[in-house]
This record gives structure tokens, C-alpha cells and sequence, in this order.
């Protein structure tokens, strides 16, 4: 589902069971989106350990993040995945698109990642800086496209 204009903290995401569905599949989110400056979404210290298995825009933790509002409306921060995701096309550990100006900060994700193309720590970006960010960087089908913040 698409979650809008919420504050998340402290939400961990466990248990054996994977997650399994076609498009913007996130274990935590499907889709993360701000729709204009006074309703925003901030994620923080937040984690999950399932495994998702979906076609594309997919990851262990967000399928899509989508602000199109600027830095000041919101944040994805302190987080972290360890699931594995596999899927075919914009598959991420952390995040399968980044199609906003959210910033994404201090997260971390070790689960390996498995896809056809755009597969990576985030699957596609709108070019930003993801430096403080880190991921073991499993990564299998990585030939194009995805976003790597492997220290």
C-alpha cells in the first residue's frame, strides 16, 4: 500500500515469513509519499528482517520513496535491513526507487539482493548523495543502473 504523511519510530519488522506480491513491494512500505510541505513522512530507527520476493520496485525495506517536495518535508534515517530481496527490475536492499528529494541518511542494509537490472543498495535514484548510508553490497544481476553505498 501507499503509506502518506506518517512518523514512524522505533518499528521493527520480523518473523519468518517472506513478503511476496508484483510491484512497489517494500517488507516495511510499498510506497512512502509526501504529498506537499505540511504533510510529510519521517522514518527513523525502524528495521526489518523479512525477505520480499515481488517483479520490481522492491526491496527489504521501502519499494518507493517519493517526495517531491524537497529535504525540508521529511526523512528516511537511522534504519536498517537485513532480508533478502529478489526480483527483476528496480530491486534495492535498502530501497527499490528513490524518486523524491527525501533524504535518506544513516541507514544500513545486509541482506543480498537479486534482480534482472537497476539492483543495488537503492535500485534507481534521482542522483543524491548517499554516502552516510551503508550496504554489504550482496548483490547478484548488479550490471546496471543500481545505487551502491558499500564502505
Amino acid at each position: 500500500g501507499i503509506a502518506t504523511n506518517i512518523n514512524m519510530s522505533e518499528v521493527e519488522v520480523s518473523g519468518t515469513s517472506s513478503v511476496i506480491a508484483d510491484t512497489y513491494v517494500g517488507a516495511l512500505i510499498g510506497i512512502l509519499s509526501s504529498d506537499d510541505v505540511s504533510n510529510y513522512s519521517q522514518i527513523q530507527n525502524c528495521s526489518s528482517n523479512a525477505s520480499v520476493t515481488a517483479g520490481s520496485y522492491i526491496s527489504g525495506f521501502i519499494g518507493n520513496a517519493d517526495s517531491p517536495f524537497g529535504p525540508a518535508v521529511g526523512f528516511i534515517k537511522n534504519s536498517y535491513s537485513t532480508g533478502n530481496v529478489t526480483g527483476d527490475v528496480y530491486v534495492g536492499q535498502f530501497l527499490g526507487t528513490d524518486s523524491g528529494e527525501i533524504p535518506v541518511e544513516n541507514n544500513f542494509a545486509t541482506g543480498t539482493v537479486s534482480g534482472n537490472s537497476y539492483t543495488g543498495f537503492i535500485g534507481a535514484n534521482w542522483s543524491k548523495d548517499y554516502s552516510s548510508n551503508y550496504s554489504t553490497d550482496d548483490c547478484f544481476g548488479c550490471n546496471s543502473g543500481g545505487v551502491t553505498s558499500k564502505r
